[in-house]
């Protein structure tokens, strides 16, 4: 009797996905991970704690600062006319990390002001760009957390310091 059932395609004993053994996968995405973090750091963007106290309160006030501009914004123009969730998101994400906090899935998708799915499908494209990661909620395993990167982080210390520092009114 001839058995034509596929077995499992196998690579020195290993189990393959994607046409690639697992081990070699998991191999990849460490590499890939080492070189996002080496990319952020030959940037020399500052880490968060390379900043002082009193930057980082400048940083929070400045973050705060356009939170709420945001919001007045779209209260005097109205909804619908301005869309970027992500950099809602980064920001609001930036604010707790400097506060000391943690953000759920859903406070993000508020923060956004979009629908729902539109916040979802931001929040899968930060972290699949490395900006952002959840993490699980410890005490409600139906929640979960957004935080930062390092490489979030520094890139918003980064971005926060330059905006911040630029002249506000036209130099004459």
């Amino acid at each position: 009797m001839n058995d034509n059932r596929r077995k499992p395609r196998r690579w020195q004993g290993q189990p393959m996905r994607r046409g690639l053994p697992e081990s070699l996968m998991r191999g990849s995405h460490a590499i890939a991970e080492a070189r996002r973090r080496l990319q952020a750091t030959l940037r020399l963007v500052p880490s968060a704690a390379s900043i002082s106290t009193d930057e980082r309160e400048l940083q929070l006030a400045w973050a705060r600062a356009q939170l709420h501009a945001r919001r007045e914004r779209e209260g005097i123009f109205g909804e619908g006319l301005f869309f970027e969730p992500a950099w809602d998101m980064l920001l609001e994400l930036f604010v707790a990390h400097l506060e000391g906090r943690k953000i759920t899935v859903k406070n993000a998708c508020v923060a956004s002001a979009v629908p729902q799915t539109t916040a979802l499908r931001y929040i899968a494209h930060l972290v699949e760009r490395g900006l952002i990661v959840r993490q699980r909620h410890p005490a409600d395993s139906r929640s979960s957390h957004l935080v930062l990167t390092d490489e979030g982080c520094a890139k918003m210390i980064d971005y926060v310091s330059r905006a911040s520092a630029l002249p506000t009114e036209p130099e004459e």
